[in-house]
């Protein structure tokens, strides 16, 4: 799905308000705002098309589902091969550079796109592990899907197919092929240091310049004397992943996993019956994956229903404009949420109970995007509760409620612990909502997803963060747009509490 052209774009607003408009209204958006007037009869229009193109019977016709996973299989088997094999860089890290990127996932490869276009050379990127990819490399999987809209998890790169765009809700095979194109196209390789873990960013003699001190290969010592400009682009909020051990799993008949990475590939879905825990994106990701493999059901034990959005408004959302002050008009968005109300009612899926309070999303929460939710709901192999695990028993699961629930496949997805690195490799928790740590020292990272966070302007990290790249390297090479950034009345926030909302 490709963007509109700028007079459709413009004219959304007027026809989701009803109001007239005098731009054409033809082209790939055309579509997309007809289909959102069929969501008043949500979700009967996508069980409709799921039923025509590969649903039987509510599910999957066996021969479709098995070509696609294998498929799926393959091309990230592939693309991981090829993702390594451009990154052989072992030389050791450099004494001196101009501008250290800390960080080689999408944050750490997004920067990098952006500074390397804009012509700024002395660019060197440290990563503690062996490849590149962060999350899509390590914690993937090959069923991943992004879970936001296409445009808006782009990074700076032609890409290699006609279309220059991926498929919507790209496949984490499509992510791990951008990175390696990142590499190449902006000859990042040469300048990408692996197995060279930072843990101290400290300051140089040089005013105004600094000193990395790390460690490569886990023995070796390493500094590196950054002249210019330091940038941590550090993941915060997928640390380690959580843990938790219920009573009885060594009884448990079936398969217990966390859905991450590979672990769920020796895992036989189809028929199966599948209990997920937690209603995070990872959890929403493995219902969608249990049942694109075949499973017959699947629970979640929830301790709050998170927020769920289908493609459509998902999308709308990212390609309608904003005004001067970053706001979508508050006719289109009154009507896009009530097409979404509509969805859950007529799909009977839980609304989340933040909207009972007042609040768009459940604070720290990320607003999963599936149109499989509302399907899967609609035909009755997806349900929610509002609880937890007790124990296994061979052939399932009793709840905290005393409820047992027959399973052959449970899915802890419960999420990842905080990280605090930023913090340890720099010594301060304190930083500005705008990213500047100090002169020269800038910090990229996912915020706290607050329930203020309602309107953002960026439809996702790496959107986000392609933004914050064009701001490092206007300042790099406009020091009077630096200085203003710097007078800005911004207070200092302490990194772990900054909200997407400041």
């Amino acid at each position: 799905m490709t963007l509109a052209a700028d007079e459709i774009i413009m004219a959304l607003d007027s026809l989701l308000s009803g109001q007239q408009c005098a731009a054409p209204v033809q082209g790939p958006l055309f579509k997309s705002i007809r289909v959102l007037d069929a969501l008043s009869s949500m979700p009967k229009t996508l069980v409709d098309t799921l039923h025509r193109h590969f649903l039987q019977d509510g599910k999957l016709h066996p021969a479709f589902r098995a070509k696609t996973i294998a498929e799926r299989h393959a091309q990230h088997a592939a693309a991981m091969l090829a993702l390594d094999s451009a990154v052989c860089n072992l030389h050791d890290p450099p004494q001196c550079c101009d501008v250290a990127i800390v960080g080689a996932g999408l944050a750490g490869l997004a920067v990098a796109c952006e500074l390397t276009k804009e012509g700024i050379g002395g660019l060197a990127i440290f990563e503690k592990s062996a490849s590149v990819g962060g999350v899509w490399r390590w914690q993937g999987n090959p069923l991943s899907r992004v879970n936001s809209s296409e445009p808006g998890y782009r990074l700076a790169i032609t890409r290699r197919h006609s279309t220059n765009h991926n498929t919507n809700h790209s496949y984490s095979y499509e992510i791990l092929d951008d990175c390696r194109t990142a590499l190449e196209e902006h000859r990042l390789g040469e300048r990408l240091f692996l197995n060279a873990g930072v843990r101290a960013v400290c300051p140089a003699i040089q005013p105004d310049s600094w000193t990395l001190q790390g460690t490569r290969l886990s023995a070796i010592e390493f500094r590196c004397v950054v002249k210019q400009t330091v940038v941590l682009c550090l993941n915060r909020r997928l640390g380690v992943p959580r843990y938790v051990a219920y009573p009885g799993e060594e009884n448990f008949g079936g398969w217990i996993r966390r859905g991450l990475a590979g672990d769920v590939a020796d895992v036989q879905w189809a028929g199966r019956e599948v209990v997920v825990v937690g209603m995070g994106a990872f959890a929403v990701e493995q219902t969608r994956t249990a049942l694109e493999c075949g499973a017959a059901r699947v629970e979640l034990l929830v301790r709050r229903h998170g927020l769920v959005c289908p493609q459509i408004i998902d999308y709308l959302n990212f390609v309608r404009p904003f005004t001067a002050r970053l706001e979508h008009l508050t006719s289109g968005s009154t009507t896009m949420v009530h097409f979404w109300r509509t969805a859950y009612k007529s799909s009977g899926a839980s609304q989340p109970e933040s909207w009972q309070d007042g609040w768009f999303r459940p604070d720290g929460h990320t607003v999963s995007v599936s149109d499989m939710w509302f399907v899967g709901h609609f035909l009755d192999v997806i349900s929610t509760s509002v609880d937890t695990i007790s124990s296994f028993t061979h052939d399932g699961l009793r709840t905290s409620r005393g409820t047992l629930l027959a399973a052959q496949v449970c899915i802890k997805s419960i999420g990842f612990e905080i990280q605090a690195t930023n913090e340890q490799i720099l010594g301060r928790s304190g930083m500005r909502a705008n990213g500047m740590v100090q002169k020269n020292l800038w910090a990229v990272f996912e915020q706290h997803l607050d329930v203020e966070s309602n309107n953002l302007p960026f439809a996702s990290y790496v959107n986000a963060t392609n933004f914050s790249a064009k701001v490092i390297a206007q300042s790099w090479k406009d020091s009077a747009f630096y200085d203003e950034l710097q007078r800005l009345p911004l207070p200092i926030k302490q990194m772990n509490k900054l909200t997407a909302a400041e």
